[in-house]
């Protein structure tokens, strides 16, 4: 792509302007350099892309798009810009051929953005699951990954860059998705990941303090304003009006849905009622739209669910799908790794999740104990290079809302797990007389197994789908799924 074209109408000073260059492709990893790209040198929480410069010049690259001076030798082409992360959200556009001036980029394509501390995943996955059951092609980027045409990807981060995410796009587009779900995190609005999209519809599930702390936002004040600009790039807003935040994150656009438990709600929730069985959890609920009443059955638990699928069937309706085609959706979804029943263990249920913060460890053992299980067993960490805050929170709760908790590692990445379970131990105060400390986290699983009698609960919380130990930069294989299985399957021998 001819150079000029690629910056659109971004404003960039060059130190050497050729207008007849053409691009290749655009690269922000110096590894993936070669002659015919622009590197995009950006600043991360621990890496600034400006010192990898003469690695990407090395290796054949001759173009860098930067946000201050570099030395590099007198035939490299520098353009200077504000923002480079925001540039290069703009080149992608331009490069995959995305125009953010029509109501929606991709044509044909509906691009759908899910917002909120927790739900996100499962709000996307039930969608995803109601336009299935409706004939509808679907795409999905987010934290499970990307998923198209039969395809699953693993990425990185909830929301990818900018430059994968128009990538996936045109791939999607062309590949026939007549509907596309992003999962749209504050970092990745932080960092300018989305902030050339338009999108037909924005969902907002609810908020509450979290990844706040070094490398993520500096408070509260500006995790919020990051989850309210998404809803400025929103045609359509749908938004939890039970969550004390909502006012603030989705006043004043152009359309708003609202969905919840309150009278005032477009689409409430009425009488939900939660079963357990040996084939796992199920919900039942009414949805009351315009006076009218609707019964639905979800193969998922608690109360956040049935929040997480009046988002989703809002947005369903304000596409047209019918009640009938939303309860096939609900009756065939399943999301891996959140409230997920580990099968093949007998009297014991055991149970994954994601469940890594605050408000979403509350909401998952208050869910729990509507089952009423003979006990509650925990296994849970924290993560590494993360806020403390979160560490005394998890603590504190788990250990008081568990009768019993087993304390270990959960992705300690670049910290010792002993400090981290430190911090657990000191938010769980008197109640850390109810836990006990096994910092390798297959042992600590096998514990809390052989300690689960006939009608307990094992809540195994913290990775979900993760398929992996991240320690010291790198990812260990940990499939949590296959250690219950090979205890189960050792224990009945």
């Amino acid at each position: 792509m001819n150079i000029l074209k690629l910056f659109a109408d971004y404003p960039f000073f060059p130190s050497f302007l050729d207008s007849g260059k053409e691009i290749r492709d655009i690269v922000y990893d110096s590894r993936k350099a070669k002659p015919g790209t622009i590197f995009v040198a950006m600043r991360g929480a621990s890496h600034d892309g400006h010192e990898s410069c003469m690695d990407a010049y090395e290796r054949g690259c001759r173009d860098f798009v930067v946000e201050h001076r570099v030395p590099l030798p007198n035939d490299a082409i520098t353009y200077l810009v504000a923002d480079s992360r925001r540039a290069l959200s703009v080149m992608s556009r331009s490069l995959f051929e995305l125009d953010p001036k029509t109501e929606s980029q991709l044509g044909a394509t509906h691009c759908i953005a899910v917002t909120g501390t927790k739900g996100k995943t499962s709000t996307c996955m039930i969608l995803k699951s109601i336009f299935e059951a409706a004939g509808r092609k679907v795409g999905y980027i987010g934290t499970l990954g990307v998923m198209y045409d039969g395809k699953t990807i693993e990425t990185p981060n909830t929301t990818p860059e900018s430059y994968e995410i128009f990538r996936y796009l045109r791939e999607m587009r062309l590949s026939g998705c007549e509907y596309v779900l992003i999962e749209a995190s504050s970092q990745g609005v932080k960092m300018h990941r989305t902030a050339d999209l338009f999108f037909d519809l924005g969902i907002f599930t609810n908020l509450s303090p979290d990844h706040i702390g070094p490398g993520e936002h500096e408070s509260f004040e500006e995790y919020l304003a990051c989850k309210r600009e998404l809803f400025f790039q929103c045609a359509l807003s749908i938004g939890n009006v039970d969550d004390e935040y909502y006012d603030q994150v989705v006043a004043n656009r152009f359309g708003r849905l609202t969905f919840g438990m309150a009278e005032k709600a477009d689409y409430r929730a009425e009488n939900p009622q939660f079963t357990i069985s040996a084939d796992g959890f199920s919900t039942v609920f009414t949805c009351r739209e315009r006076g009218k009443r609707h019964e639905l059955f979800l193969t998922l638990p608690g109360l956040f669910s049935v929040y997480n699928a009046l988002g989703a069937v809002a947005a369903a309706r304000n596409f047209g799908v019918s009640y009938e085609t939303i309860q096939a959706g609900l009756a065939a979804v399943k999301v891996k790794g959140r409230t997920e029943i580990v099968p093949g263990t007998g009297d014991v249920r055991v149970l994954l999740d994601y469940a890594h913060n605050e408000l979403s460890v509350k909401s998952l053992f208050d869910m729990l104990l509507l089952y009423k299980p003979k006990r509650l067993i925990a296994v849970f960490g924290c993560g590494g290079n993360r806020s403390k805050l979160r560490r005394y929170a998890m603590g504190e709760i788990i250990c008081e809302m568990a009768d019993f908790s087993v304390i270990t590692s959960d992705n300690p990445r670049d910290e010792e797990v002993n400090d981290i379970i430190e911090d657990i131990k000191q938010g769980a105060g008197e109640n850390i007389k109810k836990a006990v400390v096994v910092p390798d986290r297959k042992e600590a699983i096998e514990y809390a197994l052989s300690l689960a009698g006939s009608g307990d609960i094992v809540a195994i919380v913290g990775k979900g789908d993760q398929d992996y130990e991240e320690i010291k930069g790198v990812r260990h294989p940990f499939d949590e799924r296959r250690i219950v299985a090979d205890y189960f399957k050792n224990a009945s021998r």
